[in-house]
């Protein structure tokens, strides 16, 4: 089911964008949830799509850590929706794909290390119904985004270089930068910014 119709389903009120959806159903449900599935109402989940004979023989890593990703099938914990939130849609009229860079921008300084891809999962949207996908000012729109997300920390991670290099280099930020697994201990609070204290690699 989609956003929409999440939202339209539980509440009784459709919100006119596909982030405003999947904004509102999170932060207004209730009861709360532990994690908030968002996917396309398109999505097929094959398993193991793109796997050779060869592949399949190893042991897969199970996740993986990312800094792009595609919207169509996300799982945000109840907690990170607090530090991420709200969807920034002043774009999303042009185009739907630029609130998706609104989100990654905002984990990756924000909770660097815990954005990861379930690596045993495709998930593709084969119906791809029109919708708004101008890339017009697209990187103007992107960096407005960076600066939005840089008024967000306190002073003593402003300066940090993590945020000016994404900010100066946004396409080579997230195709080159190397980023890692936090090592966080399950069923803790999620901090955000605790990346930029401690980094554990694996």
């Amino acid at each position: 089911m989609s956003s929409a119709k999440v939202a339209s389903y539980h509440l009784s009120v459709r919100c006119q964008y596909w982030m405003d959806n999947r904004y509102f159903v999170a932060v207004t449900r209730s009861p709360k949830h532990h994690y908030y599935i968002f996917i396309d109402d398109d999505v097929v989940l094959p398993l193991d799509l793109f796997a050779s004979p060869q592949i399949k023989r190893l042991p897969p890593p199970l996740v993986i850590p990312k800094v792009w990703y595609d919207g169509l099938f996300n799982a945000f914990h109840y907690k990170s929706i607090e530090h991420l939130s709200p969807y920034r849609s002043q774009y999303e009229n042009k185009s739907w794909w630029s609130q998706q860079r609104y989100m990654f921008s905002a984990v990756e300084p924000i909770i660097r290390g815990q954005a990861l891809m379930f690596v045993p999962v495709s998930a593709g949207n084969p119906k791809h119904r029109p919708y708004p996908t101008s890339l017009k000012n697209e990187n103007t729109n992107w960096g407005d985004y960076i600066d939005t997300v840089r008024e967000k920390p306190p002073l003593i991670y402003r300066n940090r270089t993590l945020v000016e290099d994404f900010r100066r280099n946004l396409e080579g930020y997230v195709i080159n930068t190397t980023t890692y697994c936090m090592n966080v201990t399950r069923h803790q609070h999620i901090k955000p910014y605790a990346h930029f204290d401690f980094q554990t690699e694996m």
